[in-house]
């Protein structure tokens, strides 16, 4: 039966230490779990977005449309796609 006073607690937590049924953990603090959850949102979404970048370039290539490294990349898909209508207008290279 478990003691029902807290010297009976403390004794029972340090026998369990003593004979090492039990080793003491480091509990991270709630700022460090908030930052590293912060932390990994952020590159979830920064691989998503190189995914999805790396995925408009594989199709902009298929019509012979490339992108080039310096320019900006939404600055070069607009220059690219500007003024092709929605059908048959992009050249198949």
């Amino acid at each position: 039966m478990r003691p029902l006073h807290r010297a009976g607690r403390v004794q029972e937590t340090a026998i369990c230490i003593v004979t090492k049924w039990a080793r003491p953990v480091h509990v991270k603090t709630l700022t460090s779990q908030k930052r590293r959850a912060l932390l990994t949102a952020r590159k979830l979404l920064t691989d998503k977005a190189i995914a999805i970048e790396n995925d408009i370039r594989g199709l902009l290539r298929n019509f012979g449309l490339k992108e080039l490294g310096a320019v900006k990349f939404e600055e070069r898909i607009r220059e690219l796609t500007e003024g092709r209508g929605r059908r048959g207008r992009m050249r198949h290279g």
